[in-house]
């Protein structure tokens, strides 16, 4: 870590670089942010409410994911994500646009937060936290794998850290090297004190934070995320134009209305479907299977047309403003393309004769063998 500090404070860098990092009361952000929390961080950031499809005024544990308890015990700045579809602005475009992972809107307020400033982010995360640190069997396929990811997750910050200027730095990927030496550790004999056997177990992050003080109660209950899987934008100018692009693609059922009465309904049949397998799994034992894209009309699979959508208006939005800025000269087709010609062995014809004849040889090539 700390050749890391003095990589992005060296005198030899012509832009300023600040760190910060997000936290939450889990194990992932909060063991990292403990790891670097004396690199000078200047904020970090949580945000109030998981993405739970349990209300938090049902359930606290569910729906509560406020990382400040273990901020300000580590003596470091909060600052809020802001959630609300209401502040969503045009940015949100950069989330959506990389791929089809479940995607981080709610980090729109961190990316603008950096982008004021006059430097560049770096962002510690516990990225990947999960197939580094948890020693639940699932979690083997990864770390059998050498952690190779089935899905775009890993992306899904790429566009908007380079409009708004920050690099993403997962802490727990910076070991993923050592990864079976983690997982031996995790599991070894003197970790036993910090192993929980349940569901949840990360003991290497849970040691980290309860040698730095942080109470047990106050993170790794239950696991929780801030990720996001919708139907359309929340940006209102957004959603107009997605609708639009959905009702090219699909006609009547590519309009708004059914596109949220598609939402609302899985959304009322989730909860359901997870407590269903979370009580068989109580029961028998029996893992729950990963949630599907939607139980209700299957077929219609909004998240991946929203990707879709996503990445071509932002890529026709960048090549409007490379033109307009003259970074790409553009060049006709046929003033590269090489012509071809109907022979066996000679098959690309040079563009254009030579306006000048090649110099002869100065001395005569050597007869062939």
């Amino acid at each position: 870590m700390g050749h890391l500090r003095d990589n992005f404070i060296s005198r030899y860098r012509r832009t300023p670089m600040l760190p910060f990092s997000t936290v939450s009361a889990g194990y992932d952000s909060a063991a990292s942010t403990v790891l670097v929390k004396d690199l000078g961080l200047e904020a970090c950031f949580t945000s109030r409410r998981s993405n739970s499809h349990i209300p938090w005024w049902l359930s606290r544990q569910a729906g509560i994911d406020d990382g400040t308890p273990i901020a300000d015990r580590l003596g470091l700045r909060i600052e809020y994500l802001d959630g609300r579809a209401s502040r969503m602005t045009e940015d949100e475009l950069y989330f959506l646009a990389p791929g089809c992972a479940p995607s981080l809107p709610i980090l729109r307020s961190l990316a603008r937060h950096i982008e004021r400033s006059s430097a560049v982010g770096v962002l510690f995360t516990g990225f990947q936290g999960d197939e580094v640190w948890d020693i639940n069997r699932w979690e083997r396929v990864y770390q059998d794998a050498d952690i190779l990811r089935g899905d775009t997750t890993a992306l899904m910050l790429s566009e908007i850290r380079l409009k708004s200027g920050f690099i993403n730095v997962p802490v727990p990927s910076l070991f993923a090297r050592s990864l079976r030496d983690l997982v031996a550790i995790a599991l070894s004999v003197e970790m036993a004190p910090w192993r929980l056997g349940s569901d949840y177990d990360r003991p290497i992050p849970r040691r980290i934070l309860e040698e730095a003080g942080i109470p047990r109660r106050l993170f790794g209950n239950r696991k929780k995320a801030v990720v996001d899987t919708y139907n359309f934008p929340k940006n209102r100018a957004l959603r107009r134009q997605f609708f639009a692009f959905a009702r090219q693609q699909l006609g009547v059922f590519g309009g708004g209305w059914f596109i949220r009465l598609h939402q609302v309904l899985n959304g009322l049949a989730f909860p359901a479907f997870r407590a269903y397998h979370l009580v068989r799994q109580q029961l028998t034992g029996v893992e729950p299977p990963d949630s599907p894209a939607a139980l209700v009309w299957t077929r219609f699979k909004f998240p991946h047309l929203l990707f879709t959508w996503a990445a071509g208006a932002l890529s026709g939005r960048l090549a409007s403003v490379l033109r307009d800025s003259g970074a790409l000269e553009q060049r006709p087709l046929a003033a590269w393309k090489p012509a071809l010609r109907d022979t066996r062995f000679d098959l690309v014809a040079p563009v254009s004769t030579p306006q000048t004849p090649l110099p002869a040889r100065s001395t005569p090539a050597p007869p062939l063998p």
